[in-house]
């Protein structure tokens, strides 16, 4: 395992507890606690997903690859699925998740991940 994945995974596990400590000590009563607990959410997920598909895209490749590109290209693939995640919680936090927003939002997501699939 390459080193730089050890610090991925101890600001991982901060992101986490930072997460953990912002759901059970502050109240969502202002916009600012709200999205400090969206951003933390979406930072720790997107570092979480990416692990697996960081192990799935390295069993993938060649052996004589650049790890750091395995890792930035599954980091993509974490950071979308986190946005999608963590808007769709920003949508209900914010009283707006009905039938026709979301109806909206996977359009709108389905199109950037044909946009993002067909990048290298």
């Amino acid at each position: 395992m390459p080193a730089f994945l050890y610090t991925v995974a101890l600001v991982n596990i901060a992101l986490w507890g930072l997460w953990a400590r912002s759901l059970f000590i502050s109240k969502p009563d202002s916009l600012v606690n709200i999205l400090v607990f969206l951003l933390l959410f979406f930072f720790a997920l997107a570092l979480t997903i990416a692990f697996p598909v960081y192990f799935y895209y390295f069993k993938k490749a060649p052996t004589l690859t650049k790890l750091r590109l395995i890792y930035r290209k599954s980091l993509k693939w974490g950071l979308f699925l986190s946005a999608g995640v963590t808007l769709l919680m920003a949508l209900r936090a914010f009283q707006l998740f009905n039938i026709v927003t979301v109806v909206l939002f996977v359009i709108l997501y389905v199109a950037l991940f044909t946009q993002l699939k067909g990048r290298r």
